[in-house]
This record gives structure tokens, sequence and C-alpha cells, in this order.
């Protein structure tokens, strides 16, 4: 396996490498910089998740790991843990 295929094996539905877009038949598998240019694509979309894809050269293994930690931490200060009595956290820990 070349490496390309390896990093689209393993990186094709990680947290970076997925996003929302009403032109998914449209991008089909083409290259990155095509679905970045054009209409419609990521230069243009309006979507906060979409911010900064459309300045990028290449999508590759290092920029998908930079969104995805991009967006954890945007996910971590949007949907914080709550906060629960030791109680009721003690009914969900495993079973010894």
């Amino acid at each position: 396996m070349n490496g390309h295929m390896d990093i689209r094996e393993t990186r094709m539905h990680a947290l970076g490498n997925l996003t929302l877009t009403g032109y998914n038949s449209e991008y089909s598998d083409r290259p990155f910089t095509e679905k970045r240019d054009m209409p419609g694509g990521f230069r243009e979309s309006p979507l906060k998740l979409n911010q900064g894809m459309g300045q990028l050269e290449r999508w590759n293994e290092e920029s998908i790991r930079e969104r995805a930690e991009c967006l954890s931490t945007i996910a971590i200060s949007v949907w914080s843990a709550p906060q629960l009595p030791p109680e009721i956290l003690q009914e969900y820990l495993p079973v010894i």
C-alpha cells in the first residue's frame, strides 16, 4: 500500500477530515484544491466549521491533524463535561 492510500484509509473518517457541505456529490473524490476553489467550495463556505480550509494550499495528514486539534478544542469549549456529584459518577464506573 502506498502512503496516499494509508493516509486515506486511516484519516478518511477522522474528526479533522469531516465537514458539512451541500456539495458532497460534486466534491466526490476531487483533489482538495478543486474542492477549495470551486463555486461553493471551501473558500466560499459560510460555515464556521470550515473556516481556514479555504486558505490551505494542501490537504494532507498534517493539516487533518491540525484541524482535528482545532475542532476538538472548540468542541470542549462548547460541550463541557457535566459536573456531577461523586455518588452519581460512582454508578457509572466499571465493576471490577
